[in-house]
């Protein structure tokens, strides 16, 4: 059963109407759009987040944005990841590979590189902005939990139920195992720097 639409937005005074104007406006068209949000030029209002429920795409449960704001990530159960615009427009898709649900969608620093964790696949896409291309990368890991991209570097770090690390370097392609290091499952990370 699919669910109904819904649109719940937050905005500085006085952009709520148009906020609300654009979300309608944007489901009418066949949108999927799960989550937008626009920056304001005055530092003291707030950001403006509209919750748009998915309706082609069928509803995303996950979504991460691009580090300076211009893009947004989303997937759900139909295997797909879409990518959108900040002004609602989808720019690209990537297909997932098996049926598992998607655990994470993680930009790099520079916002060029968005990774996709999935469930139970140890095959890890990641989609470049430049290109729009997909590379695959094969991470020879059974049952990733968790990844994280560095603040600063170009290093993808994954984690799995057993506790096993791989660090992914994107520019030098080199992955690096570091296996053992924790007994336990790896649920969640963070870069120092």
């Amino acid at each position: 059963a699919r669910r109904a639409q819904s649109c719940a937005i937050h905005a500085p005074i006085g952009t709520r109407r148009g906020a609300a104007r654009r979300a309608r406006s944007f489901l009418a068209r066949g949108g999927a759009l799960v989550a937008t949000r626009t920056r304001s030029h005055d530092r003291a209002s707030s950001v403006a987040f509209a919750r748009l429920a998915a309706r082609a795409a069928g509803d995303a449960d996950r979504f991460s944005w691009q580090p300076d704001g211009n893009f947004l990530a989303t997937a759900g159960r139909s295997g797909v990841v879409h990518i959108w615009d900040r002004h609602g427009e989808r720019v690209d898709e990537v297909q997932l590979m098996g049926e598992g649900a998607v655990l994470s969608l993680e930009w790099d620093s520079d916002g060029e590189c968005l990774a996709v964790l999935q469930d139970g696949n140890g095959q890890i896409p990641i989609w470049d902005m430049k290109d729009r291309s997909v590379t695959k990368l094969e991470t020879s890991l059974k049952d990733p939990t968790f990844m994280k991209w560095s603040r600063t570097g170009p290093q993808l770090v994954i984690g799995t139920v057993k506790g096993n690390v791989l660090i992914y370097n994107k520019q030098s392609r080199k992955k690096v195992p570091v296996l053992g290091k924790h007994p336990r499952k790896i649920t969640c990370g963070a870069w120092s720097k």
